[in-house]
């Protein structure tokens, strides 16, 4: 499995998909931007529209960990896609980006699809997570409240990116179309495994 780190983390919880924020980063660095100026148009002249400075940084900052993680081809497909691949490629930015998140949307969306069974249920995502406590000092040692705001983002993250009709109740599977050109781009970034995990292909 790829990833650009090696740590379950649990710092999801308090991270929402910003796919529109990481799309407009994606285009500042596309026309070389240099990051004085990114801190300068995110701080200062406030491009995503919240009035804390503290969360306008945290947006910046997780835009440019996700982008980080792709290659400058990716990047360049994101700055200029419409808004259903936007969303698909910042969903493979953060599957790239956490460990764990990546292991949810491998071992219960890519496994539900690949066995036939079109939704997740509060039951699969439960047994998810009680695995991995079972199976990781690191996870068992996550408090209540943060495994319980994991599994709502998690459903959440889905539900943004297009690929789950819900993120509360009835949560059935929604495969993606992939153009070409994203498919490609993947491709050579040596990044497709994250497309098949969205396709329900087999690894």
């Amino acid at each position: 499995m790829l990833y650009s780190v090696s740590e379950y983390s649990a710092g999801m919880v308090s991270t929402l998909f910003w796919w529109s924020e990481t799309q407009k980063v994606a285009e500042l660095l596309i026309n070389n931007i240099e990051k004085d100026e990114l801190v300068k148009q995110a701080v200062d002249e406030n491009i995503f529209a919240v009035k804390a400075i503290d969360r306008r940084k945290r947006i910046l900052n997780l835009a440019l960990r996700r982008l980080s993680a792709l290659s400058n081809e990716l990047v360049d497909l994101l700055a200029k896609s419409d808004y259903r691949t936007a969303k698909i490629i910042v969903l493979i930015s953060i599957m790239c980006t956490d460990k764990l998140f990546f292991e949810y949307c491998y071992e219960v969306y890519n496994k539900n699809i690949i066995t036939g069974k079109l939704n997740i249920t509060d039951e699969d995502t439960n047994r998810f997570f009680n695995e991995k406590i079972g199976n990781s000092e690191r996870v068992a040692k996550f408090s209540v409240s943060a495994i319980y705001k994991l599994k709502q983002t998690y459903a959440k993250m889905l539900y943004e990116a297009g690929v789950l009709s819900n993120s509360t109740n009835n949560r059935e599977i929604v495969i993606p179309f992939i153009e070409d050109e994203l498919l490609e781009a993947c491709r050579k970034s040596n990044l497709l495994i994250y497309v098949d995990v969205l396709l329900g292909r087999s690894n």
